[in-house]
């Protein structure tokens, strides 16, 4: 059985380490948003390849953090974590719980950066697709136009 104190500290540098990584991420998220909208393919694969390589290290954590919360005897979740954090002294906990509320709103941000991104390349996409001839018609590519 792994020491309380030592699954505390855990998930507190884990909380931190996210923080920062989702900073990033959203950082990554407004480039690629940016690069889509000037279509530039050399930005786009930049941006893209910086998101690949953080997403594993930001699920692994997520993992983590939900087995340091099993092993505390709490279920996951983040009102598990809140709780966890709330019971530390408030010297320490109270920092964590500040910076667990940013990265809940971090990670908010990130779910909306990823979404405008993906409808502006839904909307990209049906626009291509209608000048190569998709459902909506022949397109200015289909023979006999």
């Amino acid at each position: 059985m792994i020491p309380r104190a030592r699954l505390l500290a855990q998930l507190a540098a884990d909380i931190q380490r996210d923080a920062a990584a989702y900073r990033q991420l959203r950082r990554d998220l407004q480039a690629l948003h940016a690069s889509l909208l000037s279509c530039a393919g050399a930005a786009t694969a930049a941006a893209c390849a910086a998101l690949d390589a953080q997403l594993p290290a930001l699920a692994q954590r997520a993992r983590r953090r939900g087995q340091v919360l099993q092993a505390l005897g709490s279920a996951g979740g983040s009102e598990a974590v809140v709780r966890v954090l709330g019971e530390l002294p408030a010297a320490v906990g109270s920092p964590l719980q500040t910076l667990w509320q940013a990265l809940e709103r971090d990670v908010d941000d990130c779910r909306r950066l990823n979404e405008r991104n993906g409808l502006l390349l839904r909307s990209q996409s049906e626009r291509v697709q209608e000048l190569l001839g998709g459902a909506a018609g022949p397109g200015i590519y289909a023979p006999g136009t």
